[in-house]
């Protein structure tokens, strides 16, 4: 099976996530369905509010490789 997916961390060095995930959507709107987020952090009010509206998948890090396949399977489903 072959995925096709983006995995982004919610905070990169020079952007966010949700930067990303916001140009994306204005530039290139047909890939947001592909979209993962990941984070190691806790994840904030603001930032459980933003992944709760967007209805994207986010892995908390570290995640195994069993949890990698799951939401990767659930982007195909």
């Amino acid at each position: 099976m072959l995925f096709r997916s983006i995995i982004t961390d919610l905070r990169m060095p020079n952007a966010s996530g949700r930067e990303f995930y916001e140009a994306l959507q204005r530039d290139r709107p047909e890939l947001i369905k592909r979209i993962v987020f990941s984070t190691g952090d806790t994840v904030r009010d603001d930032t459980l509010e933003f992944l709760e509206a967007q209805g994207r998948p986010c892995l908390q890090k570290p995640f195994s490789l069993v949890e990698l396949r799951q939401v990767l399977c659930q982007l195909t489903s």
